[in-house]
């Protein structure tokens, strides 16, 4: 009987040791404040069309996707505009009907073309 008291209490004595011991291994939970939803990356979209307009004054393009969609761009100073040479082009040489590849991203709820490929 006496080593029947021992033994239980052994196994107790080892059970509150491996609470102890993984209790002090936790990582304490921290409750973080709700952060403000993140703005979606942009996105880099890449359309061919032809050129419906083109107005040196306002830096925008304007070109026909389809009968039924169309998409305006913003040229900036950060645009390249290139022709089938690959060769750099200003705004002035793009003209309607002409056949392009624009890859522009929307930020500030403009589209700000990246380059146009003129063919």
């Amino acid at each position: 009987m006496k080593g029947a008291g021992f033994i239980s209490l052994g196994l107790i004595i080892a059970m509150l040791f491996i609470q102890a011991c993984s209790t002090v291994h936790r990582k304490p939970s921290v409750s973080r404040p709700h952060s403000r939803a993140s703005k979606p990356a942009s996105e880099i979209r890449t359309e061919a069309g032809k050129i419906v307009s083109c107005d040196l004054n306002s830096y925008t393009v304007a070109i026909s996707l389809s009968p039924k969609k169309s998409v305006s761009v913003v040229v900036d100073k950060n645009t390249n505009i290139i022709n089938k040479d690959k060769k750099s082009i200003d705004l002035a040489s793009i003209r309607p009907g002409d056949v392009v590849t624009v890859s522009y991203e929307s930020k500030g709820g403009k589209n700000i073309a990246k380059y146009i490929k003129v063919f």
